[in-house]
């Protein structure tokens, strides 16, 4: 008798043991994720030490940001850090951080805090520059997007003032931006700033911002975007074409940039091959930039090479150096260049 209740006694744990096929599922578990990227240059001669190469024609220093993400079910937590070697640009400082719902199924999603968010509305360059501003670009407010049809999405980010409660602080200032998704082939996206950016060429104008593009996406070999951007106190007038095409090994990426301004024109044009080597997670891959303008300005007179390998660890995780060579007035610039990205 007391080895019939032994065996029944363990027969019960190996049943309790066996988890979900005999008893009820564990609930789902909140979801944490880190993703963390920093940039380094080497230089062979006196400069000031920049990121490259410099589409934008700013040096930006040894630069590094940390962002922590937390989800579960249907609310989320994001946070993230930036800084830079010594401080000299970028002091360390908290870039964004919010919380963020979905309500209704998902038809109304809700982003509170010092929000950092497109929305969806902004379309970015292959190298992640980005053509237009984010509707919530790191201010305190509330990004509100709802989603009334299939493919359909409508949003609005309200800024908080913290110095101001006035009436005009915040609704004065209100961002918007639709996306609309036909079928999984095209896509179209419009934003309008009210918030004033300060204007890349000139600090002292302040710019309202109207962006729309549209692109092919999820073809199988190819995406293909086109995009137009005006500035209303600088009276600019931008256009961007920007895609890729892949082959079996070899993907080949590209974009062009155009402004008009005060009668005055300034391009830009970028190419990027990359390499997979099949059977190993190692990318080999080379850019070619060439940017026409005044040095003070948007863009920089300038042509740039640069080569460089890639380990992949998979998950979001990799490791790269590379070199470059960059010609300008004053003379050229040579430097090696290591970057790391780590994900979980």
């Amino acid at each position: 008798m007391k080895r019939l209740a032994l065996i029944l006694i363990l027969a019960a744990f190996a049943i309790l043991a066996s988890g979900p096929i005999f008893a009820q599922e564990l609930p789902p578990q909140p979801k944490f994720s880190m993703w963390n990227r920093g940039n380094f240059y080497f230089n062979f001669h006196d400069m000031t030490t920049g990121i490259g190469p410099d589409w934008m024609g700013g040096d930006k220093g040894v630069y590094n940001f940390l962002n922590f993400n937390w989800n579960w079910k249907d609310v989320g937590w994001t946070m993230t850090a930036q800084w830079d070697g010594d401080d000299w640009l970028v002091p360390g400082n908290l870039r964004d951080y919010s919380a963020a719902f979905a309500l209704f199924g998902g038809k109304l999603r809700l982003d509170m805090g010092k929000v950092w968010h497109d929305g969806g509305y902004r379309f970015a360059n292959f190298d992640a520059t980005g053509f237009s501003a984010r509707i919530a670009n790191g201010k305190t407010g509330l990004l509100a997007r709802i989603y009334p049809l299939p493919g359909l999405s409508i949003g609005a980010f309200l800024p908080v003032d913290v110095a101001s409660a006035t009436f005009s602080a915040t609704f004065d200032d209100i961002n918007v931006g639709v996306e609309y998704l036909w079928g999984d082939r095209l896509v179209l996206k419009a934003s309008y700033r009210m918030e004033e950016l300060e204007d890349a060429k000139d600090p002292t104008l302040m710019n309202k911002e109207l962006a729309l593009g549209l692109g092919l996406i999820n073809r199988l070999d190819y995406q293909l975007y086109l995009g137009y951007r005006y500035a209303d106190a600088a009276k600019e007038h931008d256009l961007l074409v920007d895609g890729y095409y892949k082959f079996p090994a070899f993907i080949l990426r590209a974009f062009g940039d155009v402004n008009y301004r005060n009668g005055s024109l300034f391009f830009g044009i970028k190419l990027n091959g990359e390499y997979e080597f099949l059977g190993i997670p190692l990318f080999a891959g080379a850019t070619l930039a060439y940017h026409l303008g005044d040095y003070f300005n948007w863009y920089v007179n300038e042509l740039s090479t640069t080569a460089y390998l890639r380990y992949d660890f998979g998950g979001g995780s990799s490791v790269q150096i590379g070199g470059d060579l960059i010609f300008r007035t004053p003379p050229a610039i040579i430097r090696l260049n290591a970057a790391y990205t780590i994900s979980f």
